[in-house]
């Protein structure tokens, strides 16, 4: 019998490019602002790179295009510093109210910068609609000084531990394939991978040891599944 259910966040149960593209917004604005640069331009020339290059070094790219010394530090703050206006997908928020019903226990666990994960959830207003919630980054590091991301299990259990589930009762759900099932099903959790239509990591390919028990195209479908 499940009795919690486990969510990823980004691009599980919301479209993460709309948290990218404010952050993007907000920073074209302070560059236009401090360097008289076009704000609609470099907020295109950003999600430009983001399409073609991927993440990583899109504030240095854009520096290096309009040949300004703008501290990229700076830049970076400004983004993970944004308040986005931010909805669940609309199979999200249906099966949060269904499975809130059937009092299950609801968790999220997410990797990725304290502040920002932090600024999502509360646009989502998912510590009111979960039982907890989880961002790995507060979790610090270990003896190793490595951090307790995905797929490293102790994320896994803080979260089962809140919810007074053991792990076979329990099912995780995410989209990154590369991280979110591993440290689940290692611990004996029932999994699934959401596939979207859009999303980082919807044309994944992994192992069959990184990959979900079952792959589905919609929340929707998880209560034929519990």
């Amino acid at each position: 019998m499940v009795k919690a259910v486990i969510f990823d966040l980004d691009d599980t149960l919301y479209n993460e490019l709309d948290y990218v593209l404010q952050g993007f917004r907000n920073v074209a604005e302070y560059l236009a602002k401090e360097y008289s640069i076009d704000v609609d331009e470099v907020h295109e020339q950003m999600c430009g790179i983001l399409k073609g290059q991927g993440r990583g070094k899109i504030f240095d790219s854009i520096c290096e295009i309009y040949h300004i010394d703008a501290p990229v530090k700076k830049l970076v703050e400004i983004y993970r510093a944004t308040k986005p206006k931010l909805s669940l997908y609309p199979d999200a928020e249906e099966v949060l109210s269904i499975l809130r019903e059937k009092n299950i226990g609801l968790g999220l666990i997410t990797d990725g910068c304290s502040q920002v994960q932090h600024n999502k959830i509360d646009a989502l207003c998912l510590s009111d609609l979960m039982d907890t919630v989880l961002a790995t980054d507060d979790l610090g590091k270990d003896e190793e000084g490595k951090p307790y991301c995905k797929p490293n299990p102790k994320a896994y259990e803080v979260v089962l531990e809140k919810l007074q589930c053991k792990p076979q009762e329990a099912v995780y759900i995410g989209d990154n394939p590369q991280k979110d099932f591993v440290g689940a099903k290692a611990l004996g959790m029932k999994t699934i991978r959401i596939v979207r239509k859009q999303g980082d990591h919807m044309q994944d390919k992994v192992g069959e040891e990184y990959e979900a028990d079952v792959t589905i195209n919609s929340l929707s479908a998880i209560e034929d599944l519990l």
